[in-house]
């Protein structure tokens, strides 16, 4: 059974989307094998309805104009310590 698949069986049968989402495969079959110890698997014939993932533009976009200011900040400080390493070899 292929993992996305696996996660909807999973959600299907109650759990939240967001544990789905960030547990590895292999939790993810011993999450499916309690469930189906439980007795908790949909009947065969009602389709897994895939979970309705959002996507905030303002959001990514906000992370992004963050990402690239530390990048900035960083390569400044490197640029700084880099002229400051110089100066210290050349006062040598």
């Amino acid at each position: 059974m292929s993992t996305d698949r696996l996660r909807l069986k999973l959600l299907a049968s109650g759990y939240e989307e967001e544990v789905v989402l960030e547990t590895d495969r292999a939790i993810l079959y011993d999450m499916y094998a309690e469930v189906l110890l439980a007795g908790k698997v949909p009947p065969a014939g009602v389709p897994c309805t895939p979970a309705v993932l959002t996507y905030d533009v303002e959001l990514e976009k906000q992370k992004f104009l963050f990402e690239q200011e530390k990048w900035k900040i960083d390569t400044q400080m490197k640029e700084k310590q880099m002229k400051l390493e110089q100066e210290q070899l050349e006062v040598q």
